[in-house]
């Protein structure tokens, strides 16, 4: 009994001895990770820079003619035609 726990506690060091040298070869993961995060938004700065300046400027024409806009004479038909397809439904409820 007494070997197993000198055994665990063996492990046990040697396996904080290689977390230890595995963090000190590979770094700091959270610095890796931020400098990962800013070359990626310096890169993404640079591709939209680019984009953004081959994009038109903002279009201010007006409206070809033509184009007509609802009147309430319209509405006042769609709404009676509204009424029309309740007022069946309701029939047909009953």
């Amino acid at each position: 009994m007494q070997d197993l726990s000198k055994e665990m506690m063996k492990m046990g060091l040697i396996g904080e001895m290689i977390d230890d040298s595995l963090d000190m070869t590979l770094g700091d993961a959270d610095d890796t990770e931020e400098a990962v995060s800013a070359e990626v938004d310096k890169i993404l700065s640079e591709i939209t820079a680019s984009e953004i300046a081959k994009v038109p400027d903002a279009v201010e024409d007006t409206l070809p003619g033509g184009v007509s806009l609802p009147t309430r004479e319209d509405s006042v038909e769609e709404d009676g035609e509204i009424n029309q397809m309740q007022a069946r439904l309701a029939a047909l409820r009953n």
